[in-house]
């Protein structure tokens, strides 16, 4: 909606209907200061605040021109920047401030040179931008190799680039009184801009053609391009600064043709000096000279002589101290250049005489380099050792446990229970192969550093079948495995069997009744989380000496596998027992909590 308000705002401006174009480029800008930021609202601000800079310049305000300018560049990425400068640089040209002229172009020049893509357009309007600038500093010389520059820059140039082009050439010959190569440029201009159907710009072009005809005497042609020129700035034809300009003109047509009456009513008009250009000044009491030598009232005509000569020298010494401080300005910046030369050759020198000593700091260096590589391979060749070292305690605490886990005693309890019911049916020989299956999976276990959650579960399980068994007490189990938990999910071997073993043999004495082990695997954000908790009686680290890792073998080599995996994962896993009371006082026995992160791995 907003990038279609600022083409309607452009049309408006090219119609010459500057208020309407002004409206819209201020709704632009105060919806734009609580938009949300983004690469599209960052642009539409550059271009309302460089086109509101834009009709501030062209209706003389141009201190306020430069503030939305500098606005504009806040927003400005690659070209766009260019562009602001070289709008900069002509509004201080227009204001006669050649230094901040010279200074704005060529920054647009040095950024334009940055440029990987076609940066001929803004050469070109870098170039003809510059000319202006040395034709108004009166270096004609400079100002046509400019011009030259640019015009050979033209190809890709707009039609607004040309007819600013064709007026710029214009009045470059008109400054130096070429008055038929003038009009031909000021003709190219008005075709240009014509077609482009801009009434303004369009009138300028008229009131210049009308001034080159009153220089050259011709006094009926003069008088069609101003009277055309006024009729195409329509309203805008009453600012300040182009009232004065056209009024200006008119008078010196009446005085070309003797119209002294005339002449004398349309200068004696008064205005405002300080919306006025200089130079214009300098023409206005250029032109009541004359008309009072034609009256032959030699002392006024004196006085205004006075008043012109007083303008032109004030204007021939801003003009002067402005070429001398642009002059000043590239010649810092040529001195910068040279400067940098004088240092990089310096340089060279300073390198020829370290060369020796960087040789001889090099070679220290490379030997402090073997020096610290062969101490880190060594650290790492012990650390290596170190932990292949905990991987065979490891292995051979696993073997240890199993073992330990199945005693002779518990063997012989289990066949006595089974040998003599097999012998009187023989569909009861699945305890026997249950049995095996558990042997056999504790020895293959022991092997492993992970399995699946799955695998652990179902191993647990067929060890609990095989445990009731054996024993005669009675322990409820309850299982509980949340859906959000993938049966895929690798654990340590056994970590879910050593504390469920330990509950079944530590956790309840043979009076308990309502002995109960609760297992529950569920999701807790990247995480699985393991519980096993009893209602036994409780969890006594302080019984041995060792404190809490040395409750058994079983626990050792869980805390031990915990801690070597941690070290190769950036995300950790966690082995924590608690008395349940400590959580709650209503509650009794021994809780085990396993965190286990999703994205844990088991390289060693």
């Amino acid at each position: 909606y907003y990038y279609v308000r600022f083409y309607i705002s452009k049309c408006y401006y090219s119609a010459g209907d500057w208020d309407e174009a002004l409206k819209g480029i201020d709704q632009i800008i105060n919806w734009g200061k609580y938009a949300e930021s983004s690469p599209k609202v960052r642009r539409l601000l550059y271009m309302a605040y460089n086109s509101r800079g834009v009709y501030f310049q062209e209706s003389g305000r141009r201190d306020s021109a430069v503030a939305q300018y500098q606005y504009a560049a806040s927003f400005a990425f690659g070209g766009e920047l260019i562009d602001i400068y070289i709008n900069m640089a002509d509004c201080y040209l227009q204001a006669g401030d050649y230094l901040n002229c010279s200074y704005y172009y060529r920054q647009a020049l040095m950024e334009a040179e940055k440029l990987t893509a076609n940066p001929s357009p803004y050469l070109y309007s870098i170039y003809s931008g510059l000319a202006k600038l040395y034709m108004e500093m009166e270096n004609y010389q400079e100002a046509d190799g400019y011009f030259i520059k640019a015009e050979e820059e033209m190809q890709d140039a707009t039609p607004y680039q040309q007819f600013f082009f064709s007026m710029a050439r214009g009045t470059f010959y008109y400054s130096t009184h070429d008055y038929p190569l003038s009009l031909e440029w000021f003709r190219k201009a008005d075709a240009i801009i014509a077609a482009l159907n801009n009434h303004f710009n369009q009138g300028i072009v008229k009131g210049n053609m009308g001034e080159v005809f009153i220089l050259s005497g011709q006094a009926d042609s003069a008088r069609i391009y101003l009277d055309e020129a006024t009729r195409l700035f329509g309203e805008n034809f009453r600012q300040p600064a182009l009232y004065f300009y056209m009024q200006g003109l008119y008078a010196s047509l009446a005085l070309l043709e003797n119209d002294l009456k005339k002449a004398e009513k349309i200068l004696s008009q008064p205005f405002d000096e300080q919306q006025i250009n200089p130079q214009y000044l300098y023409y206005h009491h250029r032109r009541l000279e004359e008309l009072y030598l034609k009256y032959e009232d030699y002392s006024k005509a004196f006085l205004y002589k006075s008043k012109a000569d007083a303008y032109n020298d004030s204007l021939r010494s801003m003009k002067i101290q402005n070429s001398i401080a642009e002059i000043e300005s590239r010649y810092r910046q040529d001195t910068t250049l040279l400067r940098k030369d004088i240092q990089l050759t310096h340089a060279k020198d300073e390198s020829r005489r370290w060369k020796a000593a960087a040789a001889i700091t090099a070679l220290s260096l490379l030997l402090i380099l073997s020096l610290t590589i062969g101490l880190v391979l060594y650290r790492r060749r012990q650390k290596d050792l170190l932990f292949h070292k905990q991987k065979s305690t490891i292995t051979y605490l696993r073997m240890e446990i199993v073992r330990n886990r199945i005693s002779p005693h518990f063997i012989f309890n289990v066949l006595n229970a089974l040998l003599p019911t097999i012998r009187q049916y023989k569909e009861l020989e699945q305890p026997l192969h249950l049995f095996i299956r558990v042997l056999r999976g504790n020895l293959s276990y022991s092997e492993k550093m992970a399995v699946t959650l799955k695998e652990e579960i179902n191993f647990v399980k067929e060890y609990l079948r095989l445990r009731r068994l054996g024993d005669t007490e009675h322990v409820n189990i309850s299982w509980n495995i949340s859906e959000d938990v993938p049966q895929s999910l690798p654990i340590p071997a056994m970590c879910m069997q050593i504390p469920i073993e330990n509950a079944i043999k530590h956790a309840f004495t043979e009076d308990d009744e309502n002995a109960q082990i609760c297992i529950s695997v569920c999701r807790k954000q990247d995480n699985a989380l393991i519980t096993i908790a009893d209602n036994g009686r409780g969890y006594n680290p302080s019984a041995s000496s060792m404190g809490e890792r040395s409750t058994g073998n079983g626990l050792k080599i869980l805390y031990q596998t915990i801690e070597l995996f941690n070290a190769q994962n950036k995300n950790k896993m966690s082995l924590k027992i608690q008395n349940r009371k400590q959580v709650n006082p209503d509650s009794s026995g021994t809780e085990v909590i396993i965190v286990v992160p999703f994205n844990y791995h088991y390289n060693l």
